[in-house]
């Protein structure tokens, strides 16, 4: 995977869960104008409702203008979304706004994130966890609809437990040794590999913490980039010596150094490089 297509690869899982959370927001929007119209809401409310749903909105928009690969707008719309759930469903009678965080955990399964799919997964049990408790103590709760709020609970602790195995699952994805025709030797190169980008992101991120390095690093492409820079130095300057020595009149060392420096000073922080 190059770096192109990692950048390229979160910027749509971006937009898609901008546009569905728009979606979303749009398809409510309408229908609670239509319960506006109808008499069933109060205007007040409406706007109190257009808000909380709204603004988000907005501010997704906006972060993904700036960038379009913001590793915070899953963050944000997870968020803001489960806030606004959580308003709906303490503000609305009708059983079956319980569902509204369903389409939520379909967009963030884009990320394959388990601990945020978790997350969202069990915000939306303990907020209608929480509710039934309320009901349940103010009386709000009829013999007859046990049955239904049993229903209700036992449908979104499946949604919040198929959620995290299915993200889980297609964490763990990656390219299948087993099934495919690969000599020992490559599936052991992979995981070398996959062992220097870890170290490599492990490295990046210290730096960043102590202010060595920029904050702003997108660490996934970012180590991928360095891996390849300094992969390639080496290999160009173990093919070149002579040449470098001859043109420049600098030794393997110092050239190696000189290019080690520029990557450095690439992702280095304000304060280092001053």
């Amino acid at each position: 995977m190059d770096n192109k297509s990692t950048f390229d690869g979160a910027r749509a899982m971006n937009k898609m869960a901008v546009a569905c959370h728009t979606v979303i927001v749009t398809v409510l929007e309408a229908a609670y104008l239509i319960e506006v119209l109808k008499g069933s809401r109060t205007t007040g409310y409406y706007v109190v409702f257009s808000l909380i749903a709204i603004l988000p909105i907005a501010l997704e928009i906006y972060l993904y203008r700036r960038e379009p690969a913001d590793t915070r707008l899953k963050y944000v719309i997870s968020v803001t979304y489960s806030l606004f759930y959580l308003f709906v469903v303490f503000t609305t009678v009708n059983m079956i706004t319980f569902t509204y965080i369903i389409p939520l955990c379909l967009v963030i399964i884009l990320y394959s994130d388990v601990k945020l799919c978790a997350w969202v997964g069990g915000a939306g049990f303990v907020i209608n966890l929480v509710f039934l408790v309320w009901q349940g103590v103010s009386g709000g709760i009829r013999a007859e609809d046990m049955a239904t709020y049993e229903i209700r609970m036992a449908l979104l602790l499946l949604v919040a437990v198929f959620l995290y195995l299915s993200t889980r699952t297609l964490e763990k994805i990656n390219i299948q040794f087993e099934s495919q025709s690969f000599y020992p030797e490559e599936r052991e190169t992979f995981q070398v590999g996959e062992e220097i980008n870890e170290m490599i992101k492990t490295v990046l991120m210290s730096g960043m913490v102590k202010g060595d390095l920029r904050a702003d690093l997108d660490i996934a492409p970012v180590s991928f980039s360095c891996w390849g820079m300094l992969s390639g130095l080496i290999q160009f300057t173990a093919s070149k010596a002579d040449y470098i020595k001859q043109s420049m009149g600098l030794s393997k060392e110092q050239f190696l150094q000189c290019g080690f420096d520029m990557i450095y000073q690439s992702i280095a922080g304000m304060e280092v490089k001053q």
